[in-house]
């Protein structure tokens, strides 16, 4: 065993937690492969909680913030199939000086999820060069979700109200009511979802096989290149559901990357790191929005081409380590570009609603600190070499990224 088990490789890829599919760093680059025939079990511990994501403007804002939108008189008669019911309540507005855009309050709600990711990895030292291994991400997650509504226009509400009372109009009277003491819970059953309801599980996410190849190494530097394959073993998002916790996103990505380690003295290493993910092109099932500013649709395509974007990673770190007591700090920043879907069932223009905010960009910073027994277990002090570390990522700035910080606990065994 020498000093490179220290910094083994891990490849731990934990699956999409959220709707959208770029994720914090759980880990420091390094350019370390494992020696030849050295194996390593690693278990990683991720803990998170999402309450709070950037936007599209990179303004932090809580995770329930699309639950929040106008109400108008438009959304409470929008699907109605009956032209004479929705005809008899415009009249009505319109007796009383309203029209279908006018404002009658503000949905409210409050999304909170807790996931807890396992990534158990094992990686096997092919040869001194060359490291493969296989990560196998489970995620256990509870979530919370509640909503509501705020009056905001109560006089004009209750003036349309009493008008269909005097006419008569007591179904589309108690149908508006119905709609605008839950808007959203009604737009739900009549689109045909499933109920909002708090929901707890553990679902498989998507399994990573990795390869690294050491290309070049002398005594103040290594390079090593990376080549994984990300399968499509996550269940994904469910159509049916309003707000739903995918354990992946359903189809195949190619990573590719470079590391590089500069031993800037006994103790001290400088790492830097490159990636690509390609995400590949796939066919899914979707709701097809019907206006941009809402993703919940009664219609639906089973055979919508997409391509998710693709993402450019860019990480740096600094890493003491003296007699097995080590700390680094690293920073992150990554860019993901925008989905596109299309399909033939309904317009274009409906699919693109499907890829909007999609952009991702997210700058981030890792302190890790740990403690292993290699030095100990070589001068025969200890019976077996063992590492374990902590972790902590915060995101410092973003767009359409989870903010919120996420701590990992790490065990490593070598054999």
């Amino acid at each position: 065993m020498n000093r490179l088990i220290i910094s083994t490789v891990i490849f731990a890829l934990t699956g999409s937690l959220y709707a959208t599919n770029m994720k914090a760093p759980i880990s420091l680059p390094t350019a370390k492969t494992l020696p030849k025939g050295v194996r390593n079990i690693n278990l990683k511990g991720v803990f998170a909680s999402a309450s709070e994501k950037y936007n599209t403007f990179g303004n932090p804002v809580g995770l329930s913030d699309p639950m929040y939108t106008n109400v108008t008189f438009g959304d409470l008669i929008l699907g109605k199939d009956d032209g004479f019911d929705k005809a008899g309540i415009i009249s009505k507005m319109q007796l009383v000086g309203a029209t279908e855009d006018t404002i009658l309050g503000e949905t409210t709600g409050d999304i909170n999820v807790k996931p807890t990711v396992t990534v158990p990895v094992f990686a096997w030292g092919i040869t001194n060069k060359w490291t493969a291994a296989i990560a196998v991400p489970v995620m256990k997650y509870s979530m919370n979700v509640d909503s509501g509504i705020r009056q905001t226009n109560a006089d004009i509400y209750n003036k349309v109200q009493t008008e269909l009372m005097n006419d008569g109009l007591h179904a589309e009277r108690e149908e508006l009511n119905r709609k605008f003491a839950a808007p959203l819970e009604a737009k739900i059953i009549e689109y045909g979802y499933r109920p909002l309801a708090n929901e707890e599980g553990t679902k498989l996410g998507d399994i990573a096989l990795v390869n690294r190849l050491k290309a070049w190494e002398d005594k103040n530097n290594a390079l090593t290149l990376t080549g994984a394959v990300v399968l499509p073993t996550g269940e994904e998002l469910d159509p049916d559901k309003v707000v739903d916790i995918p354990g992946g996103d359903g189809q195949t990505d190619i990573v590719v990357g470079i590391n590089h380690d500069f031993y800037f003295a006994k103790y001290f290493t400088f790492s830097s790191g490159l990636s690509y993910t390609a995400q590949l092109s796939d066919t899914v099932e979707r709701r097809v929005p019907i206006q941009r500013k809402s993703t919940v649709s009664k219609d639906r395509d089973n055979n919508i081409d997409r391509n998710l974007g693709d993402i450019t990673t860019a990480q740096m770190a600094s890493n003491i380590n003296y007699r097995g007591y080590s700390f680094g700090m690293g920073y992150t920043f990554s860019y993901k570009s925008g989905d596109k879907y299309s399909g033939s069932k309904y317009e274009q223009t409906r699919y693109d609603w499907l890829g909007k905010d999609s952009v991702q960009n997210m700058q981030a910073l890792t302190a890790k600190v740990g403690y292993d027994t290699i030095t100990l277990f070589k001068e025969g002090k200890f019976i077996a070499p063992l590492a374990i570390s902590l972790t902590h990522t915060r995101v410092l700035d973003g767009k359409n990224m989870v903010n919120d910080p996420l701590t990992v606990l790490d065990f490593n065994m070598f054999f």
